[in-house]
């Protein structure tokens, strides 16, 4: 990681550790991390999950159709956002699965 790239991922961290989004564990079971800079050239955090992936189970339960879901919406007045800046970190996962998403940052030459 250059500088830049260094900065961003401790600030990234210290910041959803402030708000919670993410805690320090000790799992075994870790998936690589790494930036992506987008075209505005600011970088995402992303987590590769293919190595568990492998081991999953998959869900292959069917999605309902848009148009169903817009259907169903008719008439109602609340709505809420659902925020996809920080992806899947916004969702929340149960006590007992939370091992299963740990990260790791490959920090051979960052200074922390």
């Amino acid at each position: 990681m250059n500088c830049t790239e260094t900065e961003f991922t401790r600030n990234w961290i210290q910041d959803n550790l402030a708000s919670d989004k993410i805690q320090e564990s000790q799992s075994e079971i870790t998936c690589p991390s790494f930036l992506i800079k987008k075209k505005n050239s600011t970088f995402q955090m992303v987590q590769d999950y293919r190595p568990i992936n492998v081991w999953t189970i998959p869900d292959n339960s069917l999605l309902l159709l848009i148009r169903t879901i817009v259907e169903d919406l008719e008439g109602m007045n609340l709505f809420s956002t659902f925020d996809i800046q920080s992806g899947y970190n916004n969702v929340l996962v149960k006590p007992e699965d939370r091992h299963q998403v740990a990260f790791k940052l490959l920090k051979d030459n960052i200074n922390w």
